[in-house]
């Protein structure tokens, strides 16, 4: 069941010509996690920007839950549908942690004991526990977007998007950013929208990918079925995870048969020691 949707929207920034979005339709799924793949460019920002009301199309609509979004009061909307941008330092804003996550609780009419205990609990979730009195400026990259997650999941939003969750911050840091995203969506049934250029993490998170290219969804589909399509991902300047890549090198030039390409280790692991006999 579709939780949102975009229909034929167009976008183009003022002061220029060519549209940042152009005649586009996506549909998001209920408790999915959906990865917007593209190269810098391709529209995917934009189009987060319109999935949660920032910006509105020149034309077609986007809707929630059946509704355009225009209709909802933008307090309900925003604590429905809540982005972290990929920059924290555009997000955060107040003096220390605990004050910028309260905003969202008190902003919709919780008392300051009420909102400190929501700030808590969210704090906690991300891996920030005790850090509510620290000062937003002392955070590392990380910690601040671990806090700006935290200020949105304080609002318990239906739909989480992520602009580039994993950009500016360590390879393992990155990973367990996903993984807690991970078990926010299996534990809560949130429906999660991310945008990257990381093909490789969509291999390991992603239920379903979504390939931009010049404002327009070019590819669409689970994510096996789309991150092995070389020629889509090429054709929008992307390329294969790098396992698949090694699969397919092995299948065209040392002839290896295959009929799928793995995508991750597990899957390598699985694909090379059904190739060797399951030789120990």
């Amino acid at each position: 069941m579709s939780i949102l949707t975009a229909q034929d929207i167009t976008y183009t920034y003022p002061g220029t010509n060519v549209p940042a979005l152009d005649r586009l339709t996506l549909t998001v799924e209920t408790g999915e996690i959906l990865f917007l793949l593209g190269v810098n460019g391709s529209g995917k920002t934009t189009l987060l920007h319109h999935l949660n009301g920032l910006l509105r199309p020149g034309s077609g609509a986007v809707s929630l839950h059946g509704m355009l979004l225009g209709r909802y009061r933008e307090k309900d909307l925003f604590s429905k549908v809540g982005l972290v941008f990929q920059d924290p330092n555009d997000q955060l804003f107040a003096p220390t942690v605990e004050e910028d996550v309260m905003y969202g609780p008190r902003n919709l009419g919780e008392d300051g004991e009420k909102a400190r205990e929501m700030a808590a609990e969210a704090l906690a979730t991300v891996g920030l526990a005790g850090f509510g009195p620290r000062e937003v400026r002392t955070l590392s990259y990380g910690q601040k977007k671990r806090a700006a997650l935290a200020g949105i999941l304080v609002m318990d939003p239906e739909v989480l998007l992520l602009d580039e969750p994993t950009a500016g911050i360590d390879p393992i840091g990155a990973v367990r950013i996903m993984e807690l995203v991970r078990a926010l969506n299996e534990s809560k049934q949130l429906t999660v929208v991310v945008t990257t250029h990381d093909v490789d993490l969509a291999a390991v998170f992603a239920h379903r990918v979504c390939v931009l290219d010049k404002g327009q969804v070019v590819r669409t589909g689970p994510a096996a079925e789309v991150l092995s399509d070389a020629a889509a991902m090429r054709k929008a300047g992307l390329r294969l995870p790098r396992i698949a890549h090694l699969a397919e090198i092995l299948r065209d030039k040392d002839d290896v048969d295959t009929e799928t390409l793995p995508l991750t280790i597990g899957q390598a692991r699985k694909w090379i020691k059904d190739r060797l006999g399951n030789k120990r």
